[in-house]
């Protein structure tokens, strides 16, 4: 048997060293797999705090999820951080019903190179949104 198998893989050497590729890199895929679940879901987890409070209120923005007419976004994700999801930051809570438009207390205002993002309060959670939403300061 072990001779008809050594064979087989001197015939075949190419197939016997991806073979032998895919068992080793499967035992590191196994190895890795040990992470927390936390460190390997990458779907936004809202939670009700965010790590920037608001200290004084600077006014009220008109948000809305409406172009056109049309609604596209219904509820607008609030971030932890002023940055993308790429970038570390996750969701930690949302402005409901931002069709036709809503309006939201903001507290602070950070200006980056590609976007602007603020600060807001809504519905008892705190976050950042980016300027995409807003129509308007009341």
């Amino acid at each position: 048997m072990k001779k008809k198998l050594f064979a087989w893989c001197k015939n075949h050497l190419i197939l016997t060293v991806v073979i032998i590729l895919i068992l080793i890199s499967g035992f590191f895929l196994i190895k890795d797999s040990t992470k927390s679940k936390a460190e390997l879901d990458f779907s936004p987890h809202i939670i009700n705090q965010s790590s920037a409070k608001p200290t004084s209120e600077l006014g009220d923005l008109i948000v809305s999820g409406e172009e056109d007419g049309i609604c596209y976004v219904k509820d607008i994700n609030m971030w932890s951080e002023p940055k993308s999801a790429t970038e570390g930051a996750y969701v930690v809570g949302r402005i409901l019903n931002a069709c036709p438009k809503t309006t939201v207390s903001y507290y602070d205002v950070v200006e980056s190179t590609s976007r602007t993002w603020y600060l807001v309060k809504s519905n008892g959670q705190e976050g950042w949104i980016t300027d995409t939403f807003v129509i308007g300061k009341k």
